[in-house]
């Protein structure tokens, strides 16, 4: 007897967990149903007419259809609980209510996604909702469905990349499994009849966790969970209907990025400059109006630049020989003063040490004129130039969050400042540019979008590298 009642347990408790299948569905009535399809729908219509896709503007299109018959059927019963109604009402009521969890899952996975991609996503959300909505499939009570498919951080996976590493995902929907049966088996059908099997980790009524392997054939993929259920405590397990949802496996997103480095370096110029002529032009060899002077390089170079510095001279005498006799080291010259940037001219020999004598002490005798010398200078200073600019395409790049470097060569010994700029290239094959930034040539520059698409110049090892934008598309892993 103990047996028996303990048998009894057993089976309420299996039973109990069993119908909680489709309490989701439960809490809502006819009426909030329709309402929910009737605003699902609305919003695939608008983002169809918005985008220009009729898949997307179809799908609303038929759960609107949907909530209006859904209406017609429950008539007076509309304002009901869905599990308050009768076996033939419930089946209504419940394939509505799946259809609607298929719409919304849709709406949610285009969120950040391109136009293209939400179109790929429509191609495998589209055909799940006609079957759902489909008046003419065959329905029985508590039919098993697959409502959604999570990963990760996404809850509404409906496209996989090429690729893409095996990750574990979360079929949800309702009498996926029996708990008082074996593992459900769940696998990828693709167009061609292939068929890729999920590792199954655990099921209950509402939900599968199993490990989705890497898909390497792009296609349209039927993600099927075939089941058991026990339908009377004394017999065994018998096959569920097949629950189906779609994927689409997409190619590995594809990127590339133009970049350009513009260097500026420092480069030497060296010129010559006249600074004039000096000396005694006076037949009573006295000193003229040249003598005696501080002459600032600035005013011979004339060009506005502080940066030239005096690196070497040279002159030229004329000493006519019936002028000028006894010349000693107490004549005058020449001296380039320690900053390079100034010369003393007429100087007196041997008090200032450094000059160059050029005027000896003459006596003059006769008319005409005394001891002249011209002077030029040599300068040289440090010139910012702009250097040829380094192009390079880095790509493609395969997938999001992906990173590619390349190495330039150098285009200097003495770089002042880099500027970098680019443009991204991505997979729909738009382009989008990067604002241009300058920095010293120490420092290093990132320039990132708001979709993390980036590019990065390190100057200490001339490194240029892109980093590819984040996954933004919820509805893609």
């Amino acid at each position: 007897m103990i047996w028996i009642v303990r048998l009894i347990i057993v089976f309420c408790v299996s039973m109990a967990s069993f119908e909680s299948s489709h309490a989701q569905s439960a809490l809502i009535t006819g009426s909030t149903l329709i309402s929910q399809l009737e605003a699902t729908g609305k919003t695939l219509v608008s983002q169809g007419e918005t985008s220009g896709s009729n898949l997307i503007r179809q799908m609303g299109e038929q759960l609107q259809t949907l909530a209006a018959q859904l209406n017609r059927t429950l008539a007076d019963q509309v304002n009901k609980p869905i599990t308050d109604l009768n076996d033939n009402l419930k089946i209504q009521a419940q394939r509505a209510f799946a259809t609607l969890q298929q719409g919304q899952a849709f709406v949610e996975s285009i969120l950040g996604c391109t136009k293209q991609d939400a179109e790929e996503l429509s191609t495998a959300a589209e055909g799940s909702i006609r079957q759902f909505a489909s008046d003419t499939v065959p329905w029985v009570p508590d039919f098993p469905y697959v409502a959604r498919v999570a990963a990760g951080g996404q809850s509404a996976l409906l496209g996989v990349r090429t690729n893409s590493k095996s990750t574990q995902i979360t079929i949800r929907g309702a009498n996926l499994s029996d708990p008082r049966c074996e593992l459900p088996v769940a696998q990828l059908e693709g167009g061609s009849g292939a068929k890729i099997g999920l590792q199954v980790i655990s099921s209950n009524p509402e939900s599968i966790v199993a490990v989705l392997p890497e898909v390497k054939d792009a296609g349209l993929y039927k993600l099927k969970v075939l089941s058991s259920k026990k339908r009377w405590f004394w017999f065994g397990c018998s096959q569920q209907p097949e629950a189906s949802s779609a994927i689409n496996v997409l190619t590995s997103a594809q990127f590339s990025t133009d970049i350009e480095v513009k260097p500026v370096c420092l480069e030497k110029e060296s010129r010559e400059f006249q600074v004039g002529g000096f000396g005694r032009t006076n037949s009573s060899c006295t000193n003229n109006a040249n003598d005696n002077q501080t002459v600032s390089l600035l005013s011979v170079t004339k060009d506005g630049s502080n940066d030239w510095v005096i690196t070497s001279d040279r002159h030229q005498d004329t000493i006519p020989n019936d002028h000028c006799s006894n010349i000693g080291p107490n004549g005058q010259g020449y001296k380039i003063n320690a900053d390079g940037r100034s010369i003393d001219i007429g100087v007196s020999c041997s008090p200032r040490s450094g000059s160059i004598c050029i005027m000896g002490n003459c006596s003059c005798s006769g008319s005409g004129t005394g001891h002249t010398f011209t002077l030029w200078v040599t300068a040289q200073r440090n010139k910012e130039v702009p250097k040829d600019s380094a192009k390079d395409q880095l790509g493609p790049v395969l997938g999001f969050g992906s990173t590619r470097s390349t190495t330039l060569k150098a285009f200097c010994d003495a770089p002042v400042r880099y500027t970098v700029s680019g443009t991204g290239i991505y997979p729909d094959g738009s382009h989008q540019d990067f604002p241009s930034r300058t920095e010293s040539a120490a420092v290093p520059i990132v320039i990132a979008r708001d979709d993390g698409f980036t590019i990065e110049w390190n100057p200490s090892d001339l490194r240029i590298s892109t980093t590819t934008p984040r996954n933004t598309c919820r509805g893609i892993f």
